[in-house]
């Protein structure tokens, strides 16, 4: 009988007292854990086969829009209205960079990347870098807000700000509200002589 890891099992991951899931891992544990069956299946397609994907729909520019709008429409905070939210033009120009710059691959590849390269974090790893998080309780998970706990096990958090606006894009969807919460985080701090 094989002893599963908390790497092979999210409930062990996620469990009272576990350190921080590693970055290889992580990318695909919330989704799986307690997103939703499509942002799983979309994590597991960009996470294995990237090139692949990216292959097709660098060929295919109706298949390019269909892949990114439906992203857009899915994880937005946008009741499903990108023209509301966005506006064609914004929606029709990045799009477009994607198709004149065939850029989608490098977006799927860091998928790939995370769950087979990531670096491990270990028990006693944490950034001691004064932190700020940004909570969009939108984006990817119907579920709302992650747990602090989750990220103070490995960051300085010393600002936690939860919006009630903005999805997966938040800094096309939200802009002026991240701008401001990330200037009065800077704000906040002292400087070291």
């Amino acid at each position: 009988m094989t002893q599963r890891t908390r790497a092979q099992d999210p409930q062990i991951a996620l469990s009272p007292g576990a350190h921080c899931p590693s970055v290889r891992r992580s990318s695909s544990l919330w989704p799986a854990t307690i997103g939703s069956a499509t942002s799983g299946q979309i994590t597991q397609v960009q996470s294995t086969r990237p090139q692949t994907l990216g292959y097709g729909l660098n060929d295919s520019p109706a298949g390019l829009a269909a892949w990114i709008l439906d992203k857009w429409r899915s994880w937005a905070d946008s009741g499903g209205d990108l023209n509301a939210t966005f506006g064609r033009d914004s929606l029709l120009t990045m799009l477009t960079i994607w198709w004149a710059t065939e850029s989608i691959n490098s977006s799927t590849r860091d998928y790939y990347d995370n769950r087979w390269h990531g670096t491990e974090i270990g028990p006693t790893d944490r950034v001691r870098v004064p932190t700020a998080m940004a909570v969009f309780t939108e984006s990817l998970v119907p579920e709302g807000e992650p747990p602090r706990s989750w990220y103070e096990r490995l960051y300085e958090v010393r600002r936690w700000t939860v919006f009630p606006h903005g999805g997966h894009f938040v800094a096309a969807e939200v802009p002026d509200a991240l701008a401001a919460d990330v200037g009065e985080f800077f704000d906040g701090l002292t400087s070291v002589a």
